[in-house]
């Protein structure tokens, strides 16, 4: 064990708002910084300037639900010891990355956390959209049993399900729309045609082309997709 490694401080930052969650039993966040001999602190603070006293004693965050502003990044990185966050998910949601990166900042995510429930979420989603459950359900709470307020509803098997986003989430959404009967199509640069033989899948050359030929489309909130035109499909 390093001497470096152990002068090493995280601070685990849990839910924003939300004291006490998350917070009883870290022992999978911990793992790894006790197994380095690094100090591992649990943050208590309620406020941005206590969030930012702590970060001038700490070396790497790790956040979990915690609301991470852009100012804190100005005190971070080049600007102070804590040189690193790592967010508890797939991507960096919630975090201003261009500020980031501007100050220096080393951010970091944990590629594989979530994607089986992310992909089932979004399945249940895909449900109860096509088959108009939460009308349904409304109708059904007023008394009303019958079919045609329900009509027109088609059948899932045949249709087309597209996906903006061939990552690990996106595959998981692939196999389990395939398994429902379903065509997959996806629009992926990093991800070659031949590639995605291997998952079934068919790649197309635009984010247009995906709102245009499937009825429902499965995409990440990022802003160059955010714009795309997509009429009358529905988004998850």
């Amino acid at each position: 064990m390093s001497t470096e490694a152990k002068n090493i401080r995280v601070l685990y930052l849990g839910p924003s708002g939300r004291p006490g969650v998350y917070t009883e039993d870290l022992d999978q966040q911990s793992r790894a910084a006790k197994e380095m001999g690094a100090e591992f602190v649990v943050y208590d603070g309620n406020s941005e300037g206590e969030l930012i006293e702590a970060l001038k004693d700490t070396d790497v965050a790790m956040s979990q639900g915690h609301g991470i502003s852009p100012s804190l990044f100005r005190h971070m990185g080049n600007n102070g010891r804590c040189k690193g966050l790592i967010s508890f998910g797939h991507g960096y949601d919630g975090m201003d990355l261009d500020t980031a990166v501007k100050n220096g900042v080393i951010l970091a995510n944990t590629a594989s956390f979530g994607t089986e429930e992310v992909s089932n979420q979004t399945m249940m989603h895909f449900l109860v959209c096509s088959r108009k459950f939460v009308l349904h359900d409304k109708l059904v709470k007023n008394g009303i049993w019958t079919r045609e307020h329900l009509a027109p509803m088609g059948h899932i098997a045949g249709q087309t399900f597209g996906i903006i986003g061939l990552g690990d989430i996106g595959r998981a959404v692939a196999r389990k729309a395939l398994a429902f009967g379903m065509k997959v199509i996806a629009y992926d640069p990093f991800v070659s045609s031949w590639d995605a033989k291997e998952y079934n899948v068919e790649m197309v050359g635009t984010p247009q082309e995906i709102a245009k030929r499937s009825g429902l489309c499965f995409t990440p909130y990022i802003p160059n997709i955010r714009n795309v035109p997509h009429g009358k499909r529905r988004v998850l």
